[in-house]
C-alpha cells in the first residue's frame, strides 16, 4: 500500500465510528470491493479518455506530476475562492453520480492542486486509483434516485432508490400481510433516518463531522436490526462521502446543494 494511500486511510478511519468499522464484514467485503476498484492506466490515449470524461469547468485531473502547480492550502485562499472550490466540489460530486464517468473517493485536501494563474483546480487519485472506481449500476441509479426524492420532494422516489441500493426490499415482491406491514414500518424508519439528515438545510448545508458520525451509527444501527448485507458500493460511496465531509467542515458559510443539484440535473439530461 501506498503512502498516501495509508495517509488516507488514516484520516477517514479516525471519522468513522469503531461501532461502523467493527460491524462490517470485512472478509466479505474485501473480494467484492477489489473487483470495482480500476487499477493505473499506462496508455496514453486511456489517460487522456479518463481525463477528458473526468474534467469540469472548474476541475481537472492530475494524472501526472506537474511542476507549475501548487499544492492546494485552504486557508491561503481568498474568500470568494475558497467558496468557489467548496461549491465546484459538490458539483463535482454530484456530476460522478448523474454522469456516465469514473467514481472517485480520496477528496481530501491533500489530493488538491491548484494553478496560480488560472481558477482551476486539479485532483489527483490515489495511487494505483487513476482511473477510478465502479459503482454498480444499479446501485448508482439508487443514488441518482434517492437524491431526486429528497431534493424534489417526492418521498416514493426516495424510497425506490434505497430498494434499488439494496437498503429496502420491495413490497410488491412480498405477499404476506404481516411481512409487508414489517417492511413499510423499515420503508418509514430508513426514510426518516436518510431524510433528517440529506434531505434538510439543502439551501445552506453545513458539513458537520459530528452529523455525519450520527446518522453512519444509526444507519448501522438499521442495517444491523434488519439484516441488511452491506457490499462494496456502500463502502466506495462511504469513502467519498467521508472524505468530502473531511474537507468541506472547513466552510462556515454553507453550500445551496439543491442550486447546484439542479444544475448538474439539467446538464446530465
Amino acid at each position: 500500500m501506498s503512502q498516501d494511500e495509508v495517509q488516507f486511510l488514516r484520516k477517514v478511519l479516525k471519522i468513522l465510528s469503531p461501532k461502523i468499522i467493527i460491524s462490517l464484514n470485512w472478509v466479505d467485503l474485501f473480494e467484492s470491493l477489489i473487483d470495482k476498484l480500476k487499477f493505473s492506466l499506462n496508455d496514453s490515449n486511456k489517460k487522456k479518455a479518463i481525463k477528458g470524461s473526468f474534467n469540469t469547468k472548474y476541475f481537472r485531473l492530475l494524472l501526472e506530476n506537474n511542476g507549475a502547480l501548487e499544492p492546494l492550502v485552504l486557508k491561503k485562499l481568498n474568500v470568494s475562492k475558497k467558496q468557489k472550490f467548496f461549491e465546484e466540489l459538490m458539483r463535482l460530486y454530484f456530476v460522478q453520480i448523474f454522469c456516465e464517468r469514473p467514481f472517485y473517493f480520496n477528496f481530501l485536501e491533500i489530493y488538491f492542486f491548484t494553478n496560480p494563474s488560472a481558477d482551476i483546480f486539479y485532483f489527483k487519485p490515489l495511487s494505483g486509483f487513476s482511473n477510478g472506481s465502479l459503482l454498480d449500476k444499479e446501485f448508482k441509479e439508487g443514488l441518482k434516485e434517492l437524491y431526486r426524492g429528497l431534493y424534489e420532494k417526492k418521498q416514493k422516489t426516495a424510497i425506490y432508490g434505497l430498494i434499488k441500493m439494496g437498503l429496502l426490499n420491495d413490497i410488491k415482491n412480498i405477499k404476506e400481510t404481516s411481512e409487508k406491514d414489517l417492511e413499510l414500518k423499515k420503508h418509514y424508519e430508513l426514510m426518516n433516518i436518510v431524510s433528517d439528515h440529506f434531505g434538510s438545510n439543502i439551501k445552506q448545508y453545513i458539513f458537520d463531522l459530528k452529523d455525519l458520525s450520527s446518522i453512519s451509527e444509526k444507519l448501522i444501527a438499521f442495517v444491523k436490526k434488519n439484516k441488511v448485507k452491506i457490499d462494496s458500493n456502500f463502502i466506495i460511496f462511504s469513502l467519498c462521502l467521508t472524505s468530502l465531509y473531511l474537507i468541506l467542515k472547513e466552510n462556515k458559510k454553507g453550500i445551496n446543494l439543491e442550486k447546484i443539484y439542479y444544475e448538474v440535473k439539467s446538464e446530465a439530461s
